[in-house]
């Protein structure tokens, strides 16, 4: 029992001569360092971060104020495809007049909730009530009962132009003070100066507002999409058949990333 309580321990130090497990040691030790560092200082890994804030969205869009007249001058205008014996596309010459100026609010039909649609491509059907005195017995009747009178089908002129009007705020909710029930990050684009970037994550252009809404032309988002050529690039849809996109239509998807982290070589600063 004596031996136990006077009992201590004590340890072997070991000095390994050996350069090559040496600079092996160093340099994991080295690697820790500078990945901790990366982590804390460059990465700001100290700070906590809302990865999904509540947000709100209002887009509008308006015409771009132009001395641009009715008259369809456009390539688009005068051509149309359509298929040939073989089911291939043709482009075939038609007349000037497969364009009409409409207005912006128009051609964004219908109005859905933080989703935007602007007509590239219309078809214009005219109907009535089917009567047999007028029409016959062996009239063309749609499924409601109605007979169409005339089809038309043309091209917008130059919905590219048309300007997006964009109002869109966060909350940052994971911030939110637990005794007075304050949200302690919070702001508006009215607030805040932006950048729009590329698909391929170049900046094209700072957006800054001054205490109005954002503004970005819908040939903008064409181009940070990719198609340089915009709505005249050749769709790449299953059944395009040669068609562009102004003929066929596309989907463009924009996501809004708010920081407050960048700009600022320790803490935050004001969001972005």
């Amino acid at each position: 029992m004596s031996t136990s309580i006077l009992n201590y321990a004590t340890f072997k130090y070991v000095v390994i001569r050996d350069k090559r497990l040496g600079i092996a040691y160093y340099a994991m030790n080295l690697a820790v360092v500078l990945y901790a560092c990366s982590e804390i200082i460059v990465n700001k890994g100290y700070l906590e971060y809302d990865e999904f804030p509540i947000g709100s969205l209002r887009l509008l869009p308006k015409d771009e104020k132009s001395n641009v007249s009715d008259v369809a001058r456009e390539p688009y205008c005068c051509q149309a495809r359509t298929p040939d014996a073989q089911g291939n596309g043709i482009n075939k010459l038609l007349r000037c007049e497969q364009c009409q100026r409409l207005d912006a609010k128009v051609l964004s039909w219908p109005v859905e909730s933080q989703t935007l649609t602007i007509a590239t491509f219309i078809k214009d059907k005219w109907q009535s009530l089917h009567s047999p005195e007028h029409h016959g017995s062996n009239a063309d009747l749609e499924e409601d009962g109605f007979v169409t009178e005339k089809k038309e089908s043309y091209f917008p002129l130059d919905p590219e132009s048309i300007m997006l009007k964009v109002e869109h705020s966060f909350v940052a909710s994971r911030f939110t003070n637990l005794g007075t029930g304050r949200e302690e990050l919070a702001s508006s684009n009215r607030k805040m100066d932006g950048f729009l970037y590329g698909i391929n994550g170049t900046r094209l252009r700072m957006i800054s507002t001054e205490g109005q809404s954002d503004k970005i032309s819908l040939s903008e988002l064409l181009h940070a999409a990719g198609l340089e050529t915009g709505l005249d690039t050749v769709s790449d849809a299953a059944n395009a058949n040669g068609n562009s996109y102004r003929n066929r239509g596309c989907v463009l998807r924009v996501s809004i990333v708010y920081e407050n982290d960048r700009g600022v070589p320790f803490g935050t600063g004001h969001p972005q």
